[in-house]
């Protein structure tokens, strides 16, 4: 996929200097492995093309030290089908960015705050580091205007 093919299939949000967010449309079809998001991440996300025959070496993930510690919690959705809307928020509590994202599509939730509204019957998939310590500890509260 040429880069501008690219540029229409991922979307980066931000504010400022800041990356809230990477949305990854359904139409993302770039051959190979590829990954959207820099080794720093906490959180990898990642697309995978391959043709029919391929065979990934078989592999184990090798268990980090004890003192790697996630501290930045980050989140994936992924529409399975429906209507999705989600709204970016910075370190306030003004929405900066509202995205739709459709069946097929994904997003990574980076930094900042995050919420969403569904606008049709919709199945999702969301993928968050553990272990979950519990809503009270995890998440802080916007205070917004539903």
């Amino acid at each position: 996929m040429p880069k501008n093919e690219i540029e229409k299939f991922v979307e980066h949000i931000t504010d400022g200097e800041t990356l809230l967010g990477i949305v990854v449309r359904a139409g993302y079809s770039k051959e190979g492995v590829n990954f959207f998001t820099s080794d720093s991440f906490p959180f990898q996300l990642g697309f995978l093309k391959q043709s029919k025959g391929y065979v990934s070496k078989p592999h184990t993930h090798t268990l980090l030290p004890e003192d790697n510690v996630v501290r930045n919690v980050q989140e994936v959705v992924f529409v399975v089908e429906g209507i999705f809307e989600v709204g970016f928020y910075g370190d306030g509590e003004t929405v900066l960015a509202t995205v739709t994202l459709d069946k097929g599509d994904a997003a990574l939730f980076v930094s900042g705050g995050h919420g969403y509204r569904v606008s049709k019957d919709c199945k999702v998939v969301t993928v968050k580091q553990g272990p979950y310590p519990g809503a009270e500890t995890a998440k802080n509260y916007l205070k917004v205007d539903k």
